[in-house]
């Protein structure tokens, strides 16, 4: 049987040199060292495991675990492998489909911006269930133990489905800064939910305000109360009765002309009466 030079060998698998002795370190592959030399040499008889174990990547396996499967795998075995990978592998559709979708909403906004038509382009619109993880009491972080904190990095893992987001109540001005993403979804991912139990932003008819923010010499309250000043004032005029709490979510942030401007949605659920 013919043996190769390691770079020989690579060359007609399409792989790297690298790539094989990463192999040889999981025992995935053996080859013949000459002592003399040193050169690494290959047998034709490893291509198909080269190859196999290519496949297995690509389904989303693990060096570690591929060579555990090597060693001793039943096809029942494998089966129940493959079935946790199908799994996987829809879990990680569903999450791009997600992120397409996302991406196009960004795009839709940076068209509007372009064609000025952002700030007060306003709806009325049906929004789902919400969760908002707060990661502050106004201007100062909530205090987080270790699960707490790896909760929030979960959560933030998952940008851009979660967003930043400041959640305020329309009758306090009390706000706290956080991350605020979809029941429905966040339910799909498997987010962490015990640590810190996210507050609930119910579902229903809501007043959706797109405002652009340059200025930023105001903090805190004021910040926050100029922002909401335009959609409230709207609400007062149409003699709509807002709920409880407003979220505004961070769409867009940029610097242009060394000036930062920030693209922000608020969001205020509403009390509509529908008409029988």
């Amino acid at each position: 049987m013919a043996e190769y030079k390691i770079g020989t060998f690579a060359k007609n698998l399409g792989v790297t040199t690298s790539l094989l002795k990463h192999y040889e370190k999981y025992h995935l592959i053996t080859s013949n060292k000459n002592e003399i030399n040193g050169y690494r040499y290959y047998g034709f008889t490893q291509t198909p495991t080269i190859l196999r174990i290519k496949q297995l990547q690509k389904l989303g396996f693990t060096l570690r675990e591929i060579a555990s499967m090597l060693k001793n795998c039943t096809t029942e075995e494998m089966s129940i492998k493959i079935q946790e990978k199908i799994e996987d592998i829809h879990t990680e559709l569903f999450e791009k489909q997600l992120l397409l979708k996302e991406a196009e909403h960004i795009q839709k906004h940076l068209h509007q911006i372009n064609q000025d038509q952002f700030e007060g382009n306003w709806t009325i619109e049906e929004t789902p269930a919400m969760y908002f993880l707060p990661h502050s009491k106004q201007l100062d972080f909530v205090e987080l133990d270790e699960t707490k904190s790896e909760q929030l990095k979960s959560w933030i893992d998952h940008f851009p489905l979660t967003k930043q987001a400041t959640l305020v109540s329309n009758h306090t001005d009390e706000y706290q800064y956080g991350l605020a993403i979809e029941q429905q979804i966040a339910h799909r991912l498997n987010l962490p939910m015990q640590s810190s139990v996210p507050i609930v932003i119910e579902g229903g008819k809501s007043l959706i305000y797109p405002v652009i923010c340059s200025s930023f010499d105001e903090h805190g309250k004021e910040f926050v109360r100029r922002l909401l000043q335009k959609p409230i004032a709207l609400l007062s005029r149409m003699g709509i009765q807002a709920k409880e709490h407003a979220h505004i979510e961070t769409i867009l942030e940029i610097t242009q002309n060394q000036k930062r401007v920030v693209y922000y949605q608020i969001y205020i659920p509403l009390y509509i009466i529908n008409p029988k």
